[in-house]
């Protein structure tokens, strides 16, 4: 399972992990095997359409993408019996909406700082 939650703390996991000056955890891991008792499902990815651009950017693509995607996640939102109170682009621009949503991730460069990043 990918932790990306990491770099809302970024100094204090530095700090768990005792990692050096100008070393910093991009993202986590968790290893295990599954529970057998507790079938999963993998959530369905975003398009490449949606992020992907060659050479410049082109949004073209973007918005019908991201339709599609909010369709899909409703229905595997569904299949999963996730009470999913807006849609998955509705969800993410609200993560991102203030910098109480960023979870901390707002203070990411003073946070590089404090762990021995010298930024310009």
């Amino acid at each position: 399972v990918y932790i990306g939650a990491l770099r809302n703390h970024l100094d204090q996991v530095a700090e768990v992990l005792k990692l050096p000056s100008n070393i910093m955890p991009v993202f986590g891991m968790c290893l295990g095997y599954p529970d057998t008792s507790r079938p999963g499902s993998i959530r369905p990815r975003l398009e490449v359409d949606a992020v992907l651009h060659r050479e410049t950017y082109d949004a073209a693509g973007q918005l019908p993408a991201v339709q599609r995607y909010d369709e899909i996640m409703a229905a595997w939102y569904e299949r999963n019996r996730i009470d999913a109170p807006q849609s998955w682009s509705g969800h993410s621009a609200q993560r991102i909406a203030t910098a109480e949503a960023l979870s901390g991730r707002d203070k990411l460069r003073e946070m590089l700082e404090k762990i021995g990043f010298g930024l310009a």
